[in-house]
């Protein structure tokens, strides 16, 4: 009877490549003219952008509240606890502030129009 002698390495290695490759320099050899997918142009480089700066802003005065609430602990009540109504109303204040300037603003833009970017 024959042995078999098959590993698991043996296995991992025959196993077929992938039909995808994520190597730029097989892209490069093959001579193709077309860019890769991966490569942006300029107006969607400027698109990324927009969103980007877009993103950052609206996450960042959601973010900033705890530290805001902190500063005005120190600031109006002397280093103790702000009561927990404030706190609270404050905290939920910038969160439905963010709910209602996210209406108000994209109605405005779809009434005065939108640029093409």
């Amino acid at each position: 009877m024959a042995e078999n002698t098959t590993t698991h390495h043996d296995l991992l290695v025959a196993q077929p490549e992938s039909q995808f490759s994520s190597d730029l320099s097989e892209f490069e050899r093959s001579g193709k003219k077309e860019k890769p997918a991966f490569i942006l142009n300029r107006s969607e480089f400027k698109l990324l952008g927009i969103a980007g700066v877009g993103f950052f802003l609206d996450a960042y005065d959601l973010f900033v509240i705890n530290p805001v609430a902190t500063m005005l602990q120190y600031r109006l009540y002397g280093g103790q606890s702000l009561p927990s109504n404030l706190e609270g109303f404050i905290k939920a204040g910038a969160n439905i502030g963010s709910v209602i300037g996210q209406f108000l603003f994209g109605y405005l833009a779809d009434s005065f129009g939108r640029k093409a970017v």
